[in-house]
């Protein structure tokens, strides 16, 4: 059948075959492989993904998104935000940003790797030299001594 040609539809909507709401086309994906926009609209299709991979649903994405005061758990955020969870038991952690996700995943999500991390910002040149120029001495004795290694 097709979708296009419904009663009471024109060319650029679509009717949603699981919430049954009519929505522009535009809010369906198009599926290349099949020349034709999928049955169900975005919303639908990210409830559906939610509930199959997390077992998290749209009702569980905002009560999460709110408690986080509706941003990214690291930087807060509300750009492109997606679920972080633990690749091994597939617990859910929270909601990220999309950068912040995938620096965890750079990172290997191991707490160890991230402390070395922090610890290198905090001892790096360029941290030093964001502070005021009195609180370090001149910024040409730290560029002196910029390539030496860290020492406790």
């Amino acid at each position: 059948m097709d979708t296009y040609t419904i009663e009471g539809q024109s060319p650029t909507t679509k009717r949603c075959s699981k919430c049954d709401t009519l929505w522009p086309l535009t809010e369906f994906r198009y599926v290349k492989s099949r020349s034709r926009h999928r049955s169900f609209c975005r919303y639908c299709e990210r409830d559906y993904k939610l509930n199959k991979r997390y077992n998290l649903g749209s009702d569980g994405w905002e009560e999460l998104l709110e408690s986080q005061d509706w941003g990214c758990a690291v930087c807060g955020s509300s750009q492109k935000l997606v679920v972080d969870h633990d690749h091994q038991t597939n617990y859910v952690r929270g909601i990220l940003c999309d950068d912040c996700n995938v620096g965890l995943g750079r990172f290997k999500d191991d707490p160890l790797i991230i402390s070395k991390v922090l610890e290198y910002l905090e001892h790096s040149v360029w941290a030093q030299s964001l502070m005021k120029e009195e609180e370090i001495g001149s910024l040409e004795a730290v560029t002196k001594n910029s390539y030496r290694p860290y020492e406790d």
